[in-house]
């Protein structure tokens, strides 16, 4: 990534292809992933030298899945801001991307697929994120930021009240 930043190479593809010839073609695939993993996330991550090879990878293909604005939204939201808490607030995200994966017949193999990639990440003002991630027996909504309030919360149940309360 740095020798494409400055200009040696144009791609991160190329460079990786030049300066890794002899190297087998899964390690340079898995290299060109981290090349691109450390370009989309930039500085948003505390500590990313301290991500494991399988970790980082896990990290990257979700990027490739369609997810890092929901990834970066959620790295921005982490408090505190240490390693640990950043990766543990990611997990239920990766675990989406991964369950996509098995799950979405276009990405096995199987056919089908579906009319284009669930919204995950909404801002729908500036102060409010809302997030929705896959839990073990359901969904959660997490909302976040400044305009996270009881008194919007209050309103969004309400809302959701009218939508599904018997008629």
């Amino acid at each position: 990534m740095t020798a494409t930043e400055q200009g040696l190479f144009g791609t991160i593809e190329e460079a990786v292809d030049t300066l890794y010839s002899t190297a087998t073609k899964q390690k340079r695939a898995r290299l060109r992933m981290l090349a691109r993993l450390a370009e989309e996330i930039g500085g948003e991550m505390t500590d990313p030298e301290s991500l494991s090879q399988a970790r980082a990878l896990r990290l990257a293909r979700a990027f490739q899945s369609g997810l890092g604005d929901l990834i970066r939204a959620t790295l921005e939201e982490t408090t505190p801001r240490d390693h640990e808490s950043q990766w543990h607030a990611l997990v239920p995200i990766l675990e989406e991307a991964e369950a996509s994966v098995r799950d979405d017949p276009a990405m096995t193999g199987r056919g089908g697929g579906r009319g284009g990639r669930p919204r995950r990440t909404l801002r729908p003002r500036h102060g409010l994120v809302i997030r929705r991630e896959v839990a073990r027996d359901g969904w959660i909504l997490r909302f976040s930021g400044r305009e996270a309030t009881s008194m919007l919360l209050d309103a969004v149940f309400d809302e959701i009240e009218g939508m599904f309360a018997p008629r």
